[in-house]
């Protein structure tokens, strides 16, 4: 199997905060696919995805069984299980989150070790077998949140369900069987005499309708532990109805007819787990571990590891490029183009973690957006233009400029309606009459000096002259209170030098 380069790895979906990309293993109920967490500040974590098969999604009783899965598994807690980190359900998708374990199922090594005309290390075997019945137990002896006893049972004890890890570890997963057994019996839909599980591994009281428990996991993993140490399959036959006659008979064969260096004491605890009778075998999965443990010397973690790295060589290494692939991908976030329930192809874009992708737009909406931009840009230069314009109009019309106009008009109208100059001024005030003083003339010229003639600035800065000393300048008009005086009194406060 090849996959593309890094920048082009797609993820084919997503599921809440969770790229799922290629699949990796299958199953009979479903697929588990490599998955990417991405949260924030640009944190991500490569996980595993287990995703039910589609035509499993119309029916509400296997969505159950899944989900049920997901909530008991979560309890059990053990190195030599895999752990279930997140659930996710919608409306088209049911998904579990599980720890990735660089590995392969005991399955898939033990065929490898027969095409390579090897068999599997007894040290190996009892080492591996050793983990499983430990995180059997911590099944068995899970609790609930109160505390209380689960009773769980796995039921599907086959080499498909043990995974190998190349840092020698044995876990267990895929405890659906056991937990959908118990979510239905809740509703009442368990049918006794339905079996759960493969058959060439189920035990023969369950075979015969008596209720699951934790010694037909122990003769489960009895046959497992045959079979690693046999090389071949314990129970063979032409159909299931004839291995099934065959677990129920017993009298199995022992695992030194055909193993002869297996030795003695390995062969009296694979037996003792393979009794017909329930009461016969270990009493708990704890004690067949230390009963294992005591009776031959088992390997290290390290030498499971390589043992694993050896056989599955091949394909570990193109799991780790796709990790690689899947860790430098690009593509952070992916949707759906189509509406929910609707068939088509998943689209994916780039878009940095955290944001999510803006909906496409439509050509014809994308040249509307742009004629109104170019509408918006003219009004905003017109009304530019036009307060550049009201601008330099109140420039004009300032302060200075009003009051220099004023005086000018005011002088134009005295002029208009005053009688001709006297050749002299008169000497003084008519009596009875207050004289103008210098006072309102001083602070006139203040007021017009910016606009007043070239000598008004001498003027201004000169002491203050009566208005009836001598003038060098032409003689003004006399202004008097008569009838003839007809222009504005206030005018006369805005004529500097002029009274």
């Amino acid at each position: 199997m090849t996959y593309p380069a890094g920048d082009d790895k797609q993820a084919h979906q997503r599921v809440g905060r969770y790229e799922i990309f290629d699949p990796i293993a299958a199953g009979g109920m479903a697929t588990v696919h490599l998955a990417r967490l991405s949260g924030a500040e640009g944190f991500s974590r490569v996980v595993a995805v287990k995703r039910m098969h589609p035509h499993f999604l119309v029916d509400p009783a296997f969505k159950a069984m899944f989900i049920a899965e997901a909530r008991v598994a979560a309890r059990v807690r053990h190195p030599n299980v895999v752990p279930i980190l997140d659930v996710l359900a919608e409306n088209d998708e049911i998904v579990i989150i599980m720890d990735y374990v660089h590995g392969e199922s005991l399955m898939a090594l033990t065929r490898a070790a027969r095409k390579s005309g090897t068999s599997v290390p007894i040290e190996v075997a009892s080492a591996v077998m050793v983990g499983v019945l430990q995180g059997l137990h911590a099944a068995h002896t899970a609790q609930d949140e109160q505390g209380r006893p689960l009773g769980l049972v796995h039921r599907d004890v086959s080499p498909h369900n043990v995974l190998v890890g190349t840092d020698g570890v044995a876990r267990v997963l895929d405890f659906g069987i056991a937990k959908a057994i118990r979510a239905r019996e809740a509703h009442g839909d368990t049918d006794p005499g339905v079996l759960k599980g493969k058959f060439s591994y189920i035990a023969p009281e369950l075979i015969q309708g008596a209720s699951p428990s934790p010694q037909s996991d122990l003769f489960s993993a009895s046959v497992v532990f045959w079979e690693l140490l046999s090389g071949t399959k314990l129970f063979q036959g032409v159909n299931e109805q004839e291995r099934l006659v065959r677990i129920v008979q017993g009298n199995y064969a022992s695992p030194r007819s055909l193993a002869p260096h297996v030795p003695q004491i390995l062969e009296r605890i694979v037996m003792r787990g393979l009794e017909l009778e329930p009461e016969q075998r270990h009493a708990s999965a704890l004690e067949m571990a230390i009963e294992l443990e005591n009776a031959v010397p088992v390997a290290s973690q390290r030498i499971v590891g390589e043992w694993v790295s050896k056989l599955a060589e091949d394909v570990l290494a193109q799991r780790t490029e796709l990790i690689h692939q899947v860790e430098a991908s690009s593509i952070s976030v992916v949707r759906r183009s189509v509406a929910p329930g609707a068939s088509g192809p998943a689209v994916v874009s780039a878009t940095p973690p955290g944001f999510e992708a803006p909906p496409p737009v439509a050509p014809e909406l994308r040249a509307t957006r742009a004629k109104q931009r170019r509408f918006g840009l003219g009004v905003a230069a017109v009304a530019g233009v036009v307060f550049v314009v009201l601008g330099l109009v109140l420039a004009l019309r300032s302060p200075a400029h009003d009051a220099t106009t004023s005086a000018h008009d005011a002088e134009a109208a005295l002029q208009a309606t005053s009688p001709a100059p006297s050749a002299t001024l008169p000497a003084a005030n008519p009596p009875n009459t207050a004289p103008v003083t210098a006072a309102p003339a001083k602070s006139a010229a203040t007021v017009a000096a910016p606009a007043a003639a070239p000598d008004a600035t001498s003027t201004a800065s000169s002491p203050a002259t009566p208005h009836h000393a001598p003038s060098t300048r032409s003689p003004a008009p006399a202004i008097t209170k008569g009838p003839a005086h007809v222009g504005p009194k206030r005018r006369a406060a805005y004529l500097p030098n002029e009274l």
